[in-house]
């Protein structure tokens, strides 16, 4: 235990050190914390990369204007926060599990898992949420269906890598096993 802990706040205790296994947690709390840290890593994570994408769109192309990559990351946060938060955690989790992915798994295969995770849940809300700032279809189909293939090949499993960081900061604890089933004699 950090001996300068009784300083800080629950919330920056919670934050700067795991808890995992040093405190049970009831189902409620357990979900909570992984709503909470898969929040904050998509957003962080997610929406630096997809300005910094947008920016470069923008500057390579004359109909994808500051104002449109403005708009889409008024637009990307919240909705970050809510689908990072709520869903893709749920969504990157039952991949996983279907793929039978593992903390021991090869990164090859967490970087497919996460790979196949990130195309198919994050393509149709990048749609929208360009739709919504404006954005000609021409570019959507740029940005919405070729940056979650091609971006993901990349960073699909350093984002996967930031959400379990954000995670274990939280005490956040799998509902799956975290290792390989043991093989039955």
């Amino acid at each position: 235990m950090n001996p300068y802990s009784y300083k800080y706040p629950a919330a920056l205790r919670l934050m700067s050190e795991p808890l995992e296994g040093i405190v049970k947690h009831s189902p409620l709390q357990n979900e909570l914390r992984r709503i909470a840290a898969d929040g904050l890593a998509s957003a962080l994570y997610a929406e630096t990369l997809a300005f910094g994408r947008e920016c470069l769109y923008s500057s390579l192309r004359e109909g994808f204007n500051w104002e449109q990559v403005m708009h889409s990351r008024q637009w990307g946060v919240p909705t970050s926060l809510i689908f990072g938060g709520l869903f893709f955690g749920h969504y990157r989790n039952l991949i996983w599990k279907k793929a039978k992915t593992h903390e021991n798994s090869s990164h090859l295969r967490k970087g497919l898992t996460d790979f196949t995770a990130n195309t198919t849940f994050w393509a149709p809300v990048y749609s929208f949420i360009l739709h919504k700032a404006g954005t000609e279809n021409t570019d959507i189909a740029l940005l919405a269906t070729l940056t979650p293939i091609l971006e993901p090949l990349l960073f699909a499993r350093p984002y996967g890598w930031v959400m379990d960081q954000f995670r274990k900061r939280f005490g956040y604890t799998r509902s799956y096993p975290i290792s390989p089933p043991a093989e039955k004699t």
